[in-house]
């Protein structure tokens, strides 16, 4: 699994929450994560973001889980974010390619 770029956004929405990492939340996580088919190249659009645009990433997600008390939606709430960032990369990507 090369999740270690999204992992470690997960890891830094809990350290900045009030939540913990237990083996429940990494095993949801890991089944979302194969349920979505996340790939290389999504990872990798990830990469590209400014620690600037990843913090916000990060504030964002936290902002949304202030309510948020159980396992599964914490995760649903992340991905959401993450799919909606790799979704963002791929279109400016494709703009600056067609001349936007």
């Amino acid at each position: 699994m090369s999740d270690n770029y999204i992992f470690s956004l997960l890891e830094e929405v809990i350290s900045r929450s009030n939540l913990k990492l237990t083996e429940e939340l990494k095993a949801i996580y890991k089944i979302k994560y194969n349920e979505l088919r996340i790939d290389l190249q999504d990872v990798s659009l990830l990469e590209t973001i400014s620690d600037d645009e990843k913090n916000e990433i990060v504030d964002k997600i936290l902002k949304k889980l202030e309510s948020v008390d159980n396992d599964q939606k914490v995760i649903d709430v992340f991905f959401h974010e993450v799919t909606e960032t790799i979704d963002y990369v791929y279109n400016l990507i494709i703009s600056k390619q067609l001349g936007g």
